[in-house]
C-alpha cells in the first residue's frame, strides 16, 4: 500500500495508520520507504510512526542516519524519538558503538549554524542509549545478585552505613 501511493500526502496517513497499527511487522516497510530517495524531504513521517514500536533491532539504521543527515530538522528529531523508545536489550558491542559513533565528530555531516543542533540531536540519542543501556545492565544485576533495592535506595542506605551482607 505504502509503495503504490504517489502522493506524500497518501503516504503521510499511511505512515500514521501503520503507526498505530499495533503490528511490528509494519517497521520494515517504514524504514525502507524512508530509506528511498523519492521519500528524502519526507522521511520524518516514516521515523514518527516507528516510535510506536520497539525498534531495537535496528538501531544501526538510525544510528548511521543520524550520522548521515544532512538537515538537522524534524527528521532527526524523529530519529531521536525513535532511539529514545527503544527498550532493548542490546548486547555491548553494539550499544558501545553505538554511543561512541554518536559522540564523536569525525567530519560533520552539516556545517554553519545547523551544526550545533546536528550535535545535541547525536548527543540526545547517545544518551538514551546510555540510559537504557544502564537499566539493562543494573537490572541484570540486581537480578543475578538477587538484590531489591533501587541505585538510589543504595546510594541513601551506604550514606546511612547500612549494608545487606
Amino acid at each position: 500500500m505504502l509503495q503504490r501511493a504517489t502522493s506524500h500526502v497518501t503516504k503521510h496517513y499511511i505512515a500514521e495508520a501503520f503507526g498505530a497499527a499495533q503490528d511490528p511487522r509494519v517497521v520494515p516497510v517504514l524504514i525502507r520507504a524512508a530509506k528511498l530517495p523519492l521519500n528524502q524531504d519526507y522521511n520524518a513521517t516514516y521515523f514518527w510512526a516507528c516510535e510506536h514500536y520497539d525498534c531495537s533491532a535496528y538501531l544501526p539504521f538510525f544510528v548511521q542516519f543520524l550520522l548521515q543527515s544532512q538537515d538537522a530538522g524534524e527528521a532527526m528529531m524523529a530519529c531521536v524519538a525513535v532511539i529514545e523508545a527503544m527498550k532493548g536489550p542490546f548486547t555491548s558491542p553494539l550499544v558501545k558503538r553505538a554511543i561512541t559513533k554518536l559522540l564523536q565528530e569525525r567530519r560533520p555531516a552539516m556545517v554553519g549554524e545547523l551544526q550545533a543542533q546536528h550535535a545535541l540531536f547525536r548527543t540526545q540519542a547517545a544518551y538514551a542509549l546510555l540510559d537504557t543501556y544502564f537499566d539493562q545492565v543494573n537490572q541484570a544485576w540486581k537480578t543475578e545478585k538477587g538484590v531489591t533495592w533501587t541505585f538510589y535506595e543504595g546510594l541513601s542506605r551506604k550514606r546511612e552505613g547500612q549494608h545487606d551482607d
